[in-house]
């Protein structure tokens, strides 16, 4: 009789924590459908999501103020809205009153995007959560703290966000069906640039007169092109030597990146404020081993090619660079040449292991 009663209380305490286990596994699921909704339909990680909502309830906002908001690092609210400028969705201005204060804006496109995406998982879960007496909410913190140790996980730093993904992940990084698409600009201002630059490129003086944007941080962009724009403009003209053109966005990002190493730059080309050429310089810091900087991208609009404005960009991007320079360079790449004749030379086979 008395194993009976063991028995039967052996298998009800299995039966309690198969439940628990159970009820873990949902929040879990429901954490991971609504970040990967969010990655499939929008593009969107949860973290950047909690950012636009708060960058959307304030007029003039800081980085440091939405860190402070949404309880995150100032280090990864920063990877996070420079992700979205990326993409167009934010933008960055002086302060109206205070010109050293930079101020995070959405953009017209976040508009649109915001309208149709559903709310951050944590929005209703704290609605819901407040509406509990503070003994009801107090008993499920000190549950979940307890299960929290029960799995080894105290010790982990985590943010109070819900989401499957780390809050300085990428869209793209956390999901391989992400495949973003080239701008679509409009047709007449593309012809308008093109004929803009085709009565340009016949004055001998031209690739002279060129102005050279150097951006090692966001301020030194010009205002005209954002940073959508200025990674859409490269990916399209490196042809057919390209990357993809969310690697070309993080080259793009990593080079002006305040918490990458520091040296990295873009080399900007305009005419007339239209882009007509482009590098992007990567610092390797490994010294004694490896030439200390990368030449990682190098673009020249197809009107003024050449007319030696890719050797200008390059040999302008080498004397700023500090230290020795790399490039990779595939041998049927017509720009082998100009990189010979400005002094690049081939030592090594550079040979790759692909998995």
């Amino acid at each position: 009789m008395q194993n009976n009663i063991e028995s039967e209380k052996l298998t009800a305490n299995s039966d309690i924590s198969n439940q628990v286990l159970v009820y873990l596994r949902k929040i879990m699921r429901a954490i991971d459908l609504h970040s990967k909704k969010l990655i499939q339909e929008f593009k969107l990680t949860g973290p950047q999501l909690i950012v636009l909502k708060e960058i959307e309830s304030n007029n003039q906002i800081s980085i440091g103020e939405i860190a402070k908001n949404i309880s995150l690092s100032n280090a990864t609210v920063t990877g996070i809205v420079n992700r979205l400028e990326l993409r167009g969705l934010v933008k960055r201005i002086r302060h109206d009153s205070d010109r050293r204060k930079v101020i995070v804006l959405k953009t017209n496109k976040a508009d649109s995007l915001l309208k149709n995406a559903p709310p951050p998982l944590q929005e209703q879960f704290t609605s819901l959560f407040e509406n509990l007496d503070e003994s009801r909410r107090t008993q499920i913190m000190c549950s979940l703290q307890k299960v929290s140790s029960m799995m080894g996980a105290q010790e982990l730093d985590a943010a109070p966000v819900l989401s499957s993904f780390p809050p300085a992940a990428s869209e793209v990084a956390v999901s391989k069906k992400l495949i973003d698409e080239p701008v679509i600009h409009d047709v007449e201002t593309e012809t308008t640039i093109d004929k803009k630059i085709a009565e340009i490129k016949t004055s001998e003086k031209a690739v002279d007169d060129i102005i050279i944007h150097e951006i090692r941080s966001l301020s030194d962009k010009p205002d005209w092109i954002s940073l959508e724009e200025l990674a859409s403009f490269i990916y399209k003209n490196i042809k057919p030597f390209e990357d993809t053109l969310e690697d070309t966005r993080r080259a793009v990002e990593i080079a002006i990146d305040s918490d990458q190493p520091k040296g990295a730059f873009v080399l900007l080309a305009e005419i007339d404020k239209k882009p007509v050429g482009a590098l992007i310089m990567h610092r390797t810091n490994m010294k004694g081993y490896i030439p200390e900087n990368i030449l990682l991208m190098v673009c020249v609009h197809p009107s003024m090619r050449g007319k030696g404005l890719g050797g200008k960009i390059i040999k302008k991007g080498i004397e700023l660079a500090d230290g020795d320079v790399k490039l990779h360079v595939e041998y049927d790449n017509p720009a082998k040449q100009v990189y010979e004749k400005i002094g690049f030379t081939s030592k090594y086979a550079e040979m790759r292991y692909h998995k």
